[in-house]
């Protein structure tokens, strides 16, 4: 996933931000930051504990909110497919599931569909 943000934002001249929710995750950031990002927001708490779709969805439409990415990119893992519509319901914004990208030789990476990652647009900063 790391990997698939990082062609994206060379493309759009911007960095790669990772997201960590649960408990006891704060760990793990120095791992996403060697896997690709450039910075990690970590949302480490005890609520987290046990996966709540709502819960989870909420965490992300806030930093989203605070931080106005360019895009988010969610792994269309069953929970990633649970929880990405409270975001995008939270945002007011569309959604795209299961897309793929591809190297065009004039435009760069596109898109298509049928892939196993979730999109969608960031919120309007």
């Amino acid at each position: 996933m790391l990997g698939v943000a990082r062609l994206l934002a060379s493309q759009k001249d911007t960095y790669v931000g990772a997201v960590l929710i649960g408990s006891g995750v704060s760990s793990l950031a120095r791992k996403a930051i060697y896997y690709g990002a450039d910075m990690v927001y970590v949302a480490d708490d005890e609520r987290f504990d046990k996966y709540y779709p709502t819960l989870y969805g909420e965490a992300l439409a806030y930093l989203a909110k605070k931080y106005k990415p360019e895009a988010l990119l969610v792994a269309g893992t069953m929970r990633g497919r649970e929880f990405t519509p409270y975001v995008a319901n939270i945002l007011r914004t569309g959604i795209t599931a299961d897309y793929k990208l591809h190297k065009h030789p004039t435009e760069g990476w596109t898109s298509s569909s049928a892939g196993n990652t979730t999109g969608m647009n960031a919120p309007s900063k």
